[in-house]
């Protein structure tokens, strides 16, 4: 999945599209096996001042702004990779970056790690961080993130991956 992502992302066309080939790709290697792909695509102009995203299943993002101190979700439609290989794609697009803006990405497994009394440690936890350190670098907030998280779940074995990105617009 990642070799075809990348090559075809380095061809012509939409983030939409290139996620539409991907999905026809994969669909026929998982419909047999029940298996499914998650992804979130994300492109950003040249210029720093706009987003664009392609759910398929995965978990939205979210976007921090500090002046604000208001978080968006950056949602959509999409369905998983590999389910319907004729499922149309679309693209969401967010075009009012702001330098100090910051943007999360996550897998599920972030919000679903649980602690010794099986309480999740849930978005309310990690929002709060990130406006904890917002004037931080985004290297600095995802350390304060994976350290609390850590600090949370206490040793307890993961059910699922923990994927986390922290960028911060400039």
């Amino acid at each position: 999945a990642r070799a075809f992502l990348r090559m075809r992302a380095s061809q012509a066309g939409s983030i939409a599209e290139i996620v539409k080939d991907m999905n026809q790709q994969l669909t026929g290697d998982m419909t047999k096996s029940g298996r499914f792909m998650t992804l979130l695509l994300l492109n950003f102009d040249e210029g720093g001042r706009a987003v664009e995203w392609v759910r398929a299943g995965h978990d939205p993002g979210l976007l921090y702004d500090r002046a604000t101190n208001q978080f968006w979700v950056l949602k959509g439609p999409g369905l998983a990779l590999g389910i319907d290989s004729d499922y149309n794609f679309k693209s969401q697009k967010f075009d009012a970056l702001k330098p100090g803006q910051i943007i999360i990405l996550t897998t599920d497994g972030i919000f679903e790690g649980c602690n010794q009394a099986r309480e999740m440690y849930g978005q309310d936890r990690l929002k709060i961080i990130v406006r904890e350190n917002a004037g931080d670098s985004a290297e600095k907030i995802l350390q304060r993130i994976v350290s609390d998280h850590s600090q949370f779940t206490g040793g307890i074995a993961k059910e699922d991956d923990a994927t986390l990105v922290v960028i911060k617009i400039v």
